[in-house]
């Protein structure tokens, strides 16, 4: 299978308990690695990929401060994944639409437990539980919304 073979590859490339992404590059760019198909080699596609990846980190750094219902003043990011997953929009505007808000809440709290979970510690399965319960708390609350 090419996971595993992309695994192997992957901890030959371990130095010092390290894995430098560099390196990985690197060995990909044989074309009888089995990592070489994971990438785009060509160079016009991947500079506008590289792009693309550099203006969604720019769009995540603008951050705005927001008064709570608690009247709590957070700064937060200027704008968020669009909850229909089409671009940004301003985050101020999806977190006054109830539905739109419940829908960015659970795909952030998803993200989160996934998150914890890779980490394997049984420390955090708590925590994993109690987001699980804040996500069915959420989906009831928007089925009762609608």
């Amino acid at each position: 299978m090419i996971i595993e073979a992309i695994k192997e590859e992957l901890e030959a490339l371990v130095v010092d308990g390290a894995l430098d992404p560099e390196r990985v590059v690197e060995a990909a760019r044989n074309p009888n690695s089995s990592m070489h198909g994971q990438f785009d080699w060509d160079d016009s596609t991947a500079a506008h990929e590289h792009r693309l990846s550099q203006a969604r980190a720019l769009i995540k750094r603008v951050k705005v401060n927001v008064i709570r219902t608690d009247n709590e003043i957070v700064r937060v990011s200027s704008y968020i994944r669009s909850p229909s997953g089409s671009g940004y929009e301003s985050t101020q505007k999806v977190m006054v639409n109830q539905a739109d808000r419940i829908t960015v809440m659970l795909i952030t709290l998803a993200s989160c437990a996934t998150m914890l979970r890779n980490l394997a510690a049984p420390e955090v399965d708590g925590i994993v539980i109690e987001i699980e319960n804040l996500k069915a708390q959420l989906l009831s609350d928007r089925e009762a919304a609608a």
